[in-house]
């Protein structure tokens, strides 16, 4: 190769060095996109997802559900578990264990007795049949037995989510008063029995902590769980909130600005008093359908980040909904057309897109000291397209070297060779070995 083609390639590799060090597809510090962020970190509280992968029967999806969750550096996942539909169901509470444990991600789960408006217990629960059952509290310990048994190391748990839901139909929203507190003394009880059951367990992390999860979704949840929170002081070492998205008493989607979703939030946890609080699962779809759009949704998403930094230490942790979207259809046809818009949730498209949210989790991480090894899509075009010049070029001059020495090769003349009183220099060298090798026979003969 010439000379000048080797000082080409190495100019070439040395400017693209920062490039080529970092392998394509890995990560590589960038700045916030937006400067205008104060730079702040997460006062401890931990970030991650509620439901990494929502999708039943579609297992395929869970594994890159959850190495996205590691790409943006979440801390946990948290679930709800309807006790009826797990008791006994252990492959599925092994495969979450499974996953959380690849993916060193913390563990909070709610086995819900009850779960919003209905409750999720193998018996029918009434004003004669309540939570105090001897048979239901037998049934819920043998079962948190196997829970802690199946889940290795389990960091949080809950006996209920949504729970203000399910006694509304008792709370008088003018007083903010119970009417009528036969089945919430019940259910008190059974959470108190579970509460030392719980911190009394050999099998448990010694920092194991019990939540009590309130939903605060419509402007009446903050008023019941006003009327019952204090109740549960004894039994909740967090008191957890599960916002999902915020609607107005009809059940339609309201857009709030920042200071409103702040504002949402610091009311709840202004019901806490002196206990830490936890957002076990909260998000805004994208959907049009819902009066939404993309940005919305990450504005939304940004307007948490802000009250996560203004709770400070008080929030113990944050789970967004979903990671992806659901595909078109899915909730309809399997719940309920009215819960379709709610397909839209994720930070992904269903088949994986990213979306402004997703981009706008990365800005809010990055600005408070986390995902700094995180390297943007068109980074890595860029690294992977400078490879590729890199090393065809490299391949097209070797090869044009080669063509064109054989082209040279091929077009150059033969020389004559030189001639000796008439004798090439091969022939006279060739006579002179014969005439030297007739002298040393003669000699012999002699």
């Amino acid at each position: 190769m010439k000379a000048g083609n080797y000082k080409l390639i190495c100019i070439m590799a040395l400017l693209l060095i920062p490039i080529m060090v970092t392998p394509v597809g890995s990560k590589a510090t960038v700045e916030p996109t937006n400067t205008t962020i104060e730079q702040k970190d997460l006062n401890g509280t931990k970030i991650g997802f509620s439901w990494v992968n929502g999708l039943v029967g579609a297992s395929e999806l869970t594994e890159v559900g959850y190495e996205r969750a590691n790409e943006l550096d979440a801390d946990l996942e948290h679930r709800d578990f309807n006790w009826f539909e797990i008791e006994g169901n252990w492959p599925l509470l092994q495969e979450w264990d499974y996953y959380l444990n690849q993916h060193e991600l913390e563990k909070s789960a709610a086995l819900a007795v009850i779960n919003s408006n209905f409750t999720t217990a193998p018996i029918d629960i009434d004003f004669q049949n309540n939570f105090e059952d001897e048979i239901l509290l037998g049934r819920l310990k043998n079962f948190t037995d196997y829970l802690l048994v199946e889940v290795e190391d389990l960091d949080y748990i809950s006996f209920g989510s949504e729970i203000n839901a399910f006694f509304e139909r008792w709370v008088d929203t003018a007083t903010k008063t119970v009417t009528n507190s036969t089945v919430l003394d019940s259910y008190v009880a059974l959470c108190e029995e579970m509460y030392t059951y719980i911190h009394n367990h050999e099998s448990v992390k010694p920092d194991i902590q019990v939540l009590t999860i309130f939903r605060i979704q419509r402007p009446i949840d903050l008023v019941t769980t006003e009327a019952i929170i204090d109740r549960f002081t004894n039994c909740s070492d967090i008191f957890g909130t599960s916002t999902r998205i915020f609607t107005n008493n009809f059940g339609s989607m309201v857009q709030l600005t920042e200071d409103e979703v702040m504002a949402k939030f610091q009311e709840f946890a202004d019901l806490c008093g002196t206990k830490k609080m936890a957002i076990t699962n909260t998000y805004a779809v994208s959907d049009n359908r819902a009066g939404s759009y993309e940005g919305y949704q990450a504005n939304y998403l940004k307007a948490c980040f802000k009250t996560i930094d203004a709770l400070g230490d008080q929030l113990e942790f944050f789970c967004w909904y979903s990671m992806h979207d659901y595909p078109p259809g899915y909730l309809g046809m399997l719940f309920h057309p009215y819960l379709e818009v709610h397909s839209t949730a994720g930070l992904l498209t269903y088949n994986g897109d990213p979306k402004l949210s997703y981009y706008a989790w990365v800005e809010e991480m990055q600005a408070r000291g986390r995902m700094e090894n995180y390297q943007k899509p068109w980074e890595i075009a860029i690294a992977a397209i400078a490879l590729a010049l890199v090393v065809g070029f490299i391949i097209f001059a070797y090869v044009m070297e080669g063509i064109e020495f054989v082209k040279e090769r091929e077009e150059k003349p033969e020389e004559p060779e030189e001639l000796v009183f008439g004798f090439t220099e091969k022939d006279r060298i060739k006579k002179g070995k014969k005439e030297e090798s007739k002298e040393q026979k003669d000699e012999k003969k002699d």
